[in-house]
């Protein structure tokens, strides 16, 4: 996706959003989160991934995108107990 296209790459539905769920909580995991929040963290972050892109297409401006990436990049760094 690039920063002026929110449309490209639109989110994944079905049996592949299942696995990026289970990708992304292995990830977290694996980064240290712990095993009981990795899931609902991915879940978290899924979610406000695409609100992000719908809200994107609706205002025709990237800032949704940019601003739910600078709170997961402070969130997910909490959760791996690493600075943000």
């Amino acid at each position: 996706m690039t920063r002026t296209d929110c449309s490209a790459g639109a989110t994944p539905s079905g049996v592949s959003r299942i696995q990026a769920l289970r990708a992304s909580s292995g990830s977290l995991r694996e980064h240290g989160a712990a095993p009981d929040q990795a899931p609902g963290l991915a879940t978290l972050i899924v979610a406000a991934v695409e609100g992000a892109i719908a809200m994107c297409r609706a205002k025709r401006s990237m800032k949704p995108l940019d601003q739910v990436a600078q709170q997961l990049e402070a969130l997910i760094a909490g959760a791996l107990d690493r600075p943000a």
